[in-house]
């Protein structure tokens, strides 16, 4: 009898620190609360308003099952999952300590072959890296403007669009997007890891950057892909707000930066990974090869970055495969330049399982 008792004030103790109030006149504040993603351990500082913010934000991440797909530049000619790029007639792909070659420029170097498949923008895409992937969670939309507020107490790092030579310095405004709702832009690398930082935190769950495999991963449809040429469609313009339908007249009433939910989803149900705003990764950019088989990691930060998906403001469409990377080197920039660089920049958050 004395054992149940114990038993019976140990669970009422438990249940009296998971419980939940808002009442304002005890001052009583949530400690812990349960989502599908884990359990949450709100910092003491977090409003009710933050936590509502925050609680959707959670609650909207995907789960991207535990897989595995093909990494990289690849052709539409060759048969298998995941397939294209739009940089390449043919294609290159690591296969056991060998790169099986298809009409492209190769050398040697000690043991190990490497080729290289297309040069975008000066950086080579490829070869084609087989990856297996843990189960992860990745944001269905971008992070945007009301969540940046409610996490942070700092506006962006960029200036402004220089589209059609706009005025001011505001992080965010009407004629490029301004909305609750709308893509956060104007943001740097540091800025975006500062913000997962900033919301594990508030939090206690570790927030981070998507790594570059599970971006594209994500991007690709994960285990539900139809092998489409962007994310979610074969026609850019479905799932991709880009130079044509969004950046060509000033004034116009798709103008600009957009909410997610407003073009159609991927595989997954995921917005935006083609156009909008190109998003930031967590890696830097380097060689993958075939020794990269399970979830790249590559080193996080420095002074090359990547970026993924394509911007509003870009007019080639295979800035919104999934496979294009655009390397950003921050020493390349002025102060200036740079703050007007990563004006077309946003991101969106992982969350390992």
């Amino acid at each position: 009898m004395k054992l149940i008792r114990i038993v019976f004030l140990c669970v009422a103790v438990q249940a009296l620190l998971l419980a939940s109030c808002d009442e304002s006149d005890n001052n009583v504040k949530i400690t812990t609360e349960k989502f599908p993603v884990g359990t949450v351990s709100w910092a003491s500082e977090v409003t009710a308003e933050q936590r509502t913010v925050i609680s959707d934000l959670i609650n909207s991440l995907v789960c991207v099952e535990e897989t595995e797909f093909f990494m990289g530049g690849q052709a539409k000619t060759v048969t298998r999952p995941n397939y294209f790029s739009g940089f390449s007639s043919k294609d290159t792909i690591w296969d056991e300590n060998l790169a099986i070659l298809n009409d492209t420029l190769s050398k040697k170097t000690g043991m190990f072959p490497y080729c290289l498949v297309y040069y975008n923008n000066g950086i080579p895409v490829g070869p084609v890296v087989k990856v297996k992937m843990p189960s992860y969670y990745i944001g269905k939309f971008e992070i945007t403007q009301g969540q940046w507020d409610a996490v942070m107490s700092r506006r962006p790092t960029g200036t402004y669009c220089k589209v059609e030579e706009l005025k001011g310095t505001a992080s965010w405004y009407k004629e490029t997007g301004l909305g609750t709702d709308v893509a956060a832009y104007n943001i740097s690398y540091d800025d975006a890891v500062e913000f997962c930082e900033t919301l594990s935190m508030k939090t206690g769950l570790h927030f981070r950057l998507p790594t570059e495999a599970e971006w594209e991963c994500a991007a690709r449809g994960g285990k539900a892909t139809r092998g489409y040429n962007y994310s979610g469609s074969d026609n850019y313009s479905d799932v991709a707000w880009n130079y044509y339908n969004a950046c060509t007249k000033l004034g116009n009433e798709n103008y600009g930066v957009h909410a997610g939910g407003e073009l159609l989803a991927n595989e997954l149900g995921i917005y935006d990974m083609s156009g909008n705003v190109s998003e930031w990764v967590a890696n830097s950019y380097y060689w993958y090869d075939y020794r990269d088989t399970f979830n790249p990691q590559g080193k996080v930060g420095g002074d090359t970055l990547i970026l993924r998906g394509g911007s509003w403001v870009q007019k080639k469409s295979t800035e919104y495969c999934p496979a294009n990377r655009r390397k950003f080197i921050k020493s390349s920039y002025s102060e200036q330049s740079f703050l007007d660089a990563i004006a077309y920049c946003g991101f969106r958050i992982a969350l390992s399982k």
